[in-house]
């Protein structure tokens, strides 16, 4: 196994714990992490596929990836409602990417298409709507779980970092739809873990957390 499989597998299960059972309470420290770690997989295979080289293999990678990363987490830090946007984005892409590769509605760049529009869109919600407490607890608590699933499955090698290419979903339900109960349920575990954890917490949309 490629070590920086392992060492994504390993974030996976770490950020999808945090997420899961934490996610609402550590929300702000979360999502600069959160936003470190998918910059720095986007910036590495932008300039991957542009060179034709491979992830992780080359400085050029490596340099694009902590850039776009540091980028991501300082404005998750900075702005709160650019981190749920990119919560609810990163969610938006892969359900939207997830159901073209289900329903077989389209092959190459349409799903990554799909995703982007699904993401937009999701973004645009969540502004709008201002969402609840409630809200951030439910979707955090999933994201958590399916990180925690995907971790899983790629420490024993039953699926590849490829995969992720289409969002958190498609690794999940490429190895087994009925994967897709076990994210459910665990979720739910995380919900009501979270629930009881932040019952008197409020989070300072403002700007700093607060009791």
């Amino acid at each position: 196994m490629a070590w920086e499989t392992v060492i994504v597998a390993l974030l996976a299960l770490l950020i999808g714990n945090a997420f899961c059972f934490g996610g609402y309470k550590w929300f702000k420290v979360l999502l600069p992490l959160l936003g470190l770690v998918i910059g720095f997989m986007i910036g590495a295979e932008w300039v991957a596929g542009i060179y034709g080289l491979t992830m992780l293999s080359a400085m050029p990678v490596l340099a694009a990836g902590v850039i776009v990363g540091l980028f991501l987490a300082v404005a998750s830090y900075l702005f709160f409602d650019f981190a749920i946007i990119l919560l609810v984005a990163i969610l938006g892409y892969s359900v939207g990417a997830g159901i073209v590769i289900q329903t077989s509605l389209g092959t190459g760049p349409v799903p990554s298409i799909a995703g982007w529009i699904a993401a937009a869109v999701a973004a645009l919600l969540a502004v709008r709507l201002h969402l609840p407490k409630n809200a951030i607890i439910v979707l955090t608590a999933i994201f958590g779980a399916a990180a925690i699933i995907n971790g899983l499955l790629l420490l024993m090698g039953l699926i590849s970092l490829e995969r992720f290419g289409y969002g958190i979903f498609d690794p999940i339900s490429h190895y087994s739809n009925k994967l897709a109960l076990l994210v459910l349920a665990l979720a739910a575990v995380g919900f009501f873990a979270q629930l009881k954890g932040a019952r008197n917490y409020e989070l300072d949309r403002s700007g700093e957390s607060a009791a």
